[in-house]
């Protein structure tokens, strides 16, 4: 779960533009940017300017990128302003890798029938290998999965993981 420095969550209000944004192709340059995403990274400036100075630290950075969900190394991390985060952003997200085909291969593991997933088997591997989900975060997986007589189809799960759809 990510929090701002002051504690409080913005996971949720981060996440509501995320399925607008990640449609958009990633914008290379400032200019290249829809509406849509220049709101969503000036929010998330904003909610992690915690002195509300318009300067973000290198720790305040690499927190909102983080609830961005860029886990950059140290050495990519600054202290910037809006500009400089908006053009962080920019010149990460030209590297992102399309991760939907490797969720379908994934939920395929839990493959019941062809092209749907056994959501009762995959609760108990989300639940008790690894990294357990606890089972707040196992209800909200299940709602996204939009399960139908307890089988999610993989392609439509993996691209509302994507926030395709």
């Amino acid at each position: 779960k990510i929090s701002r420095p002051d504690g409080r969550s913005v996971r949720r209000s981060v996440g509501r533009g995320r399925r607008a944004v990640a449609n958009a192709a990633p914008a290379r340059t400032m200019a290249q940017l829809t509406g849509d995403q220049r709101a969503e990274y000036e929010a998330v400036f904003r909610a992690f300017d915690k002195e509300g100075k318009g300067q973000l630290t290198m720790e305040e950075c690499a927190i909102a990128m983080r609830a961005m969900g860029y886990d950059l190394h140290s050495s990519q991390v600054q202290q910037c302003d809006l500009n400089g985060f908006v053009n962080l952003v920019c010149s990460v997200s030209q590297h992102l890798v399309d991760k939907e085909p490797m969720l379908q291969q994934a939920l395929a593991a839990f493959q019941s029938n062809a092209g749907w997933v056994d959501m009762q088997t995959f609760q108990w591997a989300m639940t008790s290998i690894g990294e357990p989900l606890s089972q707040q975060e196992w209800q909200q997986l299940q709602s996204d999965a939009q399960p139908q007589q307890g089988q999610a189809h993989i392609d439509t799960f993996a691209k509302r993981l994507c926030f395709k759809q």
